[in-house]
């Protein structure tokens, strides 16, 4: 297993979960049963009827060449574009393949800023790694993990987000997803109110741990840390053999602290 491939997919596994279009350039739909377009590399972004916000993502689904970029030119000033290390392309000289350097240069030139950096971690399930975590003492025993069921928590589960990271997630994306068998969107409970989130979405034997936010009211009581134990317990109970995610600088710390390692980085650029 390739844990690096296998962060990415279940990243974009995500992004396309919350609503995702894809487009041969920009303003053209693939049409779904085509198959002359099996070799071109496709951009998706996220906009569907549901979903005309966030999460604004826009990304190809192979390496990328100059005429593959070519396709941004008329994606919308709200789209977000990641670039992270391709690892499948190592002879890029060969396919005319873009590296992650001359990607942000060529983005830089045509007015992108980056907006955002975060680290790709993973945390490889062994058996040590649980009795570890087993044996570690939870300091808010009070903190409850709760799957959202109903309308008042999915705006609960919202409010803490926007909150803790201050950007508005559409409440429809999230409503289509509360019955899927592949994703749990949770709410952590401390003396009787929401007060954390989370979202855990599997993809074969990998687990992807996102939007893990505290109510900023409540930080620094280490209701973080609390609610990623319980996230690393749960996801041993369901037989999954890694944990992925992406760190930002402020929560790189906590998840050093638990023993993730540090995979690659991602730089997201938006458009001004």
């Amino acid at each position: 297993m390739n844990i690096e491939h296998e962060n990415l997919n279940n990243l974009k596994g995500l992004w396309q979960k919350y609503g995702s279009q894809t487009l041969m350039s920009c303003g053209t739909q693939i049409p779904q049963n085509s198959t002359s377009t099996k070799s071109l590399n496709t951009l998706y972004k996220n906009n569907l009827n549901i979903n005309t916000h966030w999460p604004h993502r826009c990304w190809f689904d192979k390496p990328i060449t100059p005429s593959d970029l070519k396709k941004l030119t008329d994606v919308s000033c709200a789209k977000i574009f990641p670039v992270w290390h391709d690892l499948d392309n190592h002879n890029n000289k060969v396919n005319n393949v873009l590296s992650p350097v001359q990607i942000e240069q060529e983005l830089i030139t045509n007015n992108w800023h980056c907006i955002l950096e975060q680290t790709a971690m993973f945390l490889d399930l062994s058996e040590n790694h649980y009795n570890t975590i087993n044996q570690q003492q939870t300091n808010n025993r009070k903190l409850i993990i709760k799957r959202i069921t109903s309308h008042r928590d999915i705006e609960n589960w919202i409010k803490i987000i926007s909150l803790s990271f201050g950007y508005l997630i559409d409440y429809s994306v999230i409503k289509q997803l509360i019955n899927d068998k592949d994703i749990q969107i949770l709410l952590g409970i401390y003396n009787n109110q929401p007060v954390a989130s989370a979202l855990l979405y599997k993809t074969g034997k990998v687990m992807g741990i996102h939007q893990v936010g505290v109510d900023p009211t409540f930080q620094g009581k280490g209701l973080a840390l609390s609610l990623m134990k319980e996230l690393i317990r749960f996801t041993i109970n369901s037989q999954s053999k890694y944990i992925v995610l992406q760190a930002s600088k402020a929560g790189k710390p906590l998840y050093d602290k638990l023993g993730f390692t540090t995979s690659f980085s991602i730089r997201s650029y938006q458009k001004h």
